[in-house]
Formats: structure tokens, C-alpha cells, sequence
């Protein structure tokens, strides 16, 4: 399987649930690529830390939708469970 190949299959999975797929992604390795945030899906926005998390729907390879949201995170000692936010 190519890595195209491996990542289609990943992106693939978002709506399948299939977790096989997410095992091309090496954490160890992963590079977070934009400028404006740290390593992860959390930084601040407008002085609050907050969680960014962004979804893509994907028709014969290109983007066709895009939803995204943005969420104040509150003070660990306020956080019902250890998973986090997204």
C-alpha cells in the first residue's frame, strides 16, 4: 500500500470508525506544521486555552466540506474524566 494509499484509507476511516487506518500516523514522529499553534489540537485564543479541532469530508479526493469549532477548555480540576476534549 502506497502512503497515498494510507492515507486515504485514514481519512477514509473518520466516517467508517474503522480504526485499523490510524496506525500510519506515528506520534512519535508527527510534526505540527501550523505557525500559529504549539504540538497538539489545544492553544490559546484570545487569551483563553482553548481546543481547535477541524473535520474534512472528502469526495473523489478533494475537500468537499469543512466544519470546524473552538472550545474554551475548563480548569483540569473542573474536568469530569482524563480524556480531554476532543
Amino acid at each position: 500500500m502506497t502512503k497515498k494509499d494510507q492515507i486515504r484509507a485514514l481519512l477514509k476511516s473518520i466516517e467508517t470508525g474503522d480504526p485499523g487506518p490510524i496506525a500510519v500516523v506515528n506520534e512519535a514522529k508527527y510534526i505540527q506544521h501550523n505557525p500559529q499553534t504549539h504540538e497538539g489540537s489545544e492553544g490559546n485564543y484570545a487569551g483563553v486555552h482553548t481546543d481547535f479541532y477541524d473535520l474534512f469530508r472528502l469526495a473523489k479526493g478533494k475537500v468537499v466540506e469543512h466544519w470546524d469549532t473552538t472550545e474554551k477548555v475548563a480548569p483540569q480540576s473542573e474536568w469530569k474524566n482524563d480524556n480531554g476534549k476532543f
